[in-house]
Formats: structure tokens, sequence, C-alpha cells
């Protein structure tokens, strides 16, 4: 009796365990295969190309108070290299070389140059920012912070009190907010950082058809840490995609090495 009584017991707690294990694939699994097939959506729509040289731009910048507007130019060859340049006079005044594991400032007008890499944001800023990261933002992309697998673990979406799509997703530093439009589109992503005050917004808005893609005309940018505050509104006119571009470097010898930490107290 006693050996029936066992076998009883572990026939009904297997009966019980498969209900309860079924009940949460029934639960779970309609909810992440709609996340996907969002996530798939925002994706197939969104900008694809090889190289993107957005040659019409103009940024205002507002950094610790000192407001000025500029011409710029970006040049991006995926997965590989991001060039910006600060045109305002009709000659390169200041370059932004940045590839998968560095960055580079060169400040032509006083011949010095900022190098680093990546960890520096996260240990400045507690933003765990990459190039794959940094490229998608520019390029009005789907991606989750820290993260280039896109995977469902930690990621959600619901409506917001606007009736808009709204994609999240949290990493162990950061909350990310992506809200959706009616054209599968990106319009805004929120960061909030989980170590410290950081938080950045980014908006994209006027997506007219340029070249071959639906490109927005205006990406804003704001970031504040504390009372520190950094403002970028780009204004674009004109960008070709899968075209030759040309990257060239800028000679390191040509510049005297300073602290990138001076840049940003400027």
């Amino acid at each position: 009796m006693k050996i029936k009584n066992i076998l009883y017991l572990i026939i009904i707690t297997t009966i019980v365990f498969s209900c309860k294990s079924k009940q949460q694939i029934v639960k779970v699994q309609p909810e992440n295969k709609l996340l996907s097939e969002l996530i798939k959506k925002v994706q197939t729509a969104e900008p694809k190309f090889t190289t993107a040289n957005i040659s019409k731009m103009s940024a205002d910048i507002t950094l610790n108070g000192r407001s000025f507007n500029v011409n710029a130019n970006c040049k991006i060859k995926k997965d590989s290299a991001i060039h910006i340049s600060i045109v305002p006079f009709g000659f390169e005044m200041f370059k932004l070389e940045i590839n998968k594991d560095s960055i580079l400032a060169f400040d032509k007008m006083n011949k010095k140059l900022y190098a680093t890499d990546f960890k520096f944001f996260e240990n400045k800023f507690g933003v765990g920012i990459d190039f794959n990261n940094l490229q998608a933002l520019i390029s009005n992309q789907y991606f989750n912070i820290g993260n280039d697998d896109l995977q469902l673990e930690n990621t959600s979406f619901k409506k917001n009190e606007n009736t808009e799509l709204q994609i999240d997703y949290a990493s162990d530093k950061m909350l990310q907010t992506n809200v959706i439009n009616e054209l599968n589109r990106i319009v805004k992503i929120d960061f909030i950082s989980k170590k410290n005050n950081y938080k950045m917004q980014t908006l994209y808005t006027e997506f007219i058809q340029m070249d071959s893609q639906l490109f927005p005309q205006k990406i804003n940018l704001l970031a504040t840490s504390g009372q520190k505050e950094f403002k970028c509104a780009f204004n674009i006119s004109k960008v070709v995609f899968n075209n030759n571009l040309t990257f060239s470097n800028q000679d390191k010898s040509r510049f005297t090495r300073a602290d990138i930490n001076q840049f940003f107290n400027k």
C-alpha cells in the first residue's frame, strides 16, 4: 500500500505540475509571439543600407549653457565606421571618427585629438552604449541598448496613455522605451539610467522619402545628468544610400592628444 500511495502521489504531482506548465505556455506564448511580430514589423519598415551619406544637415547644439548652429555631414559604413564632420564656414572645423572599438574627436581649430572608446560613456554617464547602438540611433533603427541579440527577455509592449504602441526594454543598467507610430517607425526613444540620474530622449519627426528610404528630417536629442544638459537638433535635407563612399582617416600625428574629460567640461 505504501508503494501504491507513493506511486499515486508521484502521478498526481506530475499531473499538477504538467497542468501548470501548460497554463504558463498558453499564457506566455501569445504575448511573446505578438511582441516578436511587432519588432519584426518595425525592423521591416526601418531604413536598410550598406552605406549612408547624410550630405546636407544642420545641427543646433546646446552644451553647458552655450548654444550654436553649425552645418554638418555624416557618413556611415554599416557595422564599420561613422564619420561626422562639422563644417560651419564651408571647411571642416571638427571631425568625429567612430569605429567599432574607438572614438577619435579631432579639434582642427586647436589641433587637439580627444581619443576614447565606448566605455567612456558607461564610466561617465552610466550608459552602456556600443557602436551598433549608436549606428541604430542615428539611423532610426530598432535596438536594445547594450544588447545586440534583440532577445525578447526583459522586453514587453503595450499601448501608452496616447494609445501609441510602446516597446519597453530593461537591462541591468538602463530602462528603454520605444514609441512606434502607425507606419511601424520609431518616433521616440527614452533612456533612464538605473544607476544615476542620467536621462536621454531622442525624437524622430517629419518622415519623407529620401533617396530610396523613408527617413526623418528632424532628429532631436536631449541628454541630462543632474544639472548638466546637452541638446542637439539635427535638420536633415539630403541622404543618399548605398553609394560608394570614401572614408579618409585623419593624420593623428598632426594633433596634440588631450583628455576627453576636458572636452566635456568646456
